[in-house]
């Protein structure tokens, strides 16, 4: 997705703008009740997860109205876990190739003309593919973020209601401003002229998390003889084959975190994410349980939702463990809690304010030129063990 904005997606956008001007096209000048409404969030989990607060902003904003959500085929089991969107009202690209983006996405764009949708809410950040997408579904109102007068990407005016990108505000608070764009007057500029919406400090349990709890509950005991959740129960999310390997906390930090954890009186571990097979994997002990890589995003759920805590570093896991009862221990670096941080009250964040820090940003795509992490290094174990056995006992 990033090659194909990169090459031809500032390209597309001002041929479509162009054609907009010259052409014009149907557009709702002052806002109006949406009949149905899609959202587009492609490429990310954690974001889908803090896009729930928008979610429940339409529901009570337009009760009667539909959802729609567009999102990659490899992310869409997030929606079914959080139980706001129907099955049959999400639309999945697959991510494989440029190939696989293109076609769908094409395909995609038949299915919601044909869905007559009427409003479009652009979740991503300045990304170009989800600008031109959501102008060619041919919807009279479409929201978005744009740079306005800042430096940084172009993608046109292909939004009806062109919302500026607060970096100053919770992720959550900008969804939301996205929503009420939709009531205000199109020519207003920029959006959104009206107080920023509260962030909810936490977000619904995910629906069916009992059944997955216990059936987890099972799988444990049969391999951790003993297994006791009410003693203590930590899950480690260790993913070292993340798409931003850049955000992890280093594994001698997380297995010297493990070790001093079993070395307390019944407490079990779990690891979850994906481990290197290299000799630096998870280290073998009674009480604890390597399951990276077998569980389906259900059985995660389940194993989340009995745990005492959940430590891990910047990624989707700190905001799916926000939809089950456990505390959440996230560490944070190359990016800033402010914008990303877990939506549960029961957290601890890490984050030490390096003056480089958040290095990625909706500015740059999430790229940045350090291979050097000092940002989350610097998160000691001592610190991060202190708030884990404050949970415990």
């Amino acid at each position: 997705m990033r090659l194909i904005d990169r090459l031809i997606g500032g390209v597309l956008c001002a041929v479509l703008d162009a054609s907009r001007r010259i052409l014009g096209r149907r557009e709702e000048s002052t806002g109006s009740s949406p009949k149905k409404i899609l959202f587009i969030e492609l490429s990310e989990i954690g974001a889908a997860i803090l896009a729930e607060p928008a979610l429940r902003h339409v529901r009570r904003s337009w009760p009667e109205a539909e959802i729609y959500f567009w999102i990659f085929a490899e992310n869409a089991d997030v929606l079914r876990v959080q139980g706001l969107v129907d099955p049959e009202k999400v639309f999945l690209i697959r991510s494989r190739s440029v190939w696989t983006v293109m076609v769908d996405a094409l395909a995609g764009l038949r299915r919601v003309r044909r869905e007559g949708i009427d409003a479009v809410v652009d979740l991503e950040l300045f990304s170009r593919i989800t600008a031109i997408l959501s102008f060619l579904t041919g919807a009279s109102q479409r929201t978005g973020f744009d740079r306005h007068e800042m430096e940084g990407l172009y993608r046109g005016k292909l939004q009806t209601r062109a919302v500026l990108y607060n970096p100053y505000r919770h992720i959550s608070a900008n969804f939301i401003a996205l929503v009420e764009a939709l009531k205000r007057p199109a020519d207003e500029a920029p959006h959104l002229k009206a107080p920023s919406a509260i962030i909810e400090t936490s977000v619904p349990r995910a629906p069916g998390l009992d059944s997955y709890r216990d059936a987890m509950s099972a799988r444990l005991s049969a391999r951790l003889p003993g297994f006791d959740r009410r003693k203590g129960f930590i899950c480690l999310h260790a993913d070292f084959e993340s798409r931003l390997p850049i955000r992890n906390w280093p594994m001698p930090r997380y297995r010297e975190l493990a070790d001093r954890l079993l070395a307390l009186d019944g407490v079990f571990v779990a690891w979850v994410g994906k481990i290197r097979g290299d000799g630096n994997g998870t280290p073998a002990h009674a009480r604890s349980v390597d399951l990276s890589g077998e569980t389906t995003l259900e059985e995660l759920l389940g194993t989340l939702d009995l745990a005492t805590a959940v430590v891990s570093h910047d990624s989707g896991v700190v905001h799916l463990a926000t939809l089950t009862r456990a505390a959440v221990v996230a560490l944070y670096g190359p990016e800033t809690p402010s914008l990303y941080g877990p939506l549960t009250e029961d957290k601890t964040v890490f984050y030490e304010n390096f003056a480089c820090s958040p290095c990625l940003s909706a500015f740059n795509h999430r790229t940045s030129t350090c291979r050097d992490n000092a940002c989350v290094r610097a998160i000691g174990v001592d610190a991060v063990f202190e708030a884990v056995r404050k949970r415990l006992y």
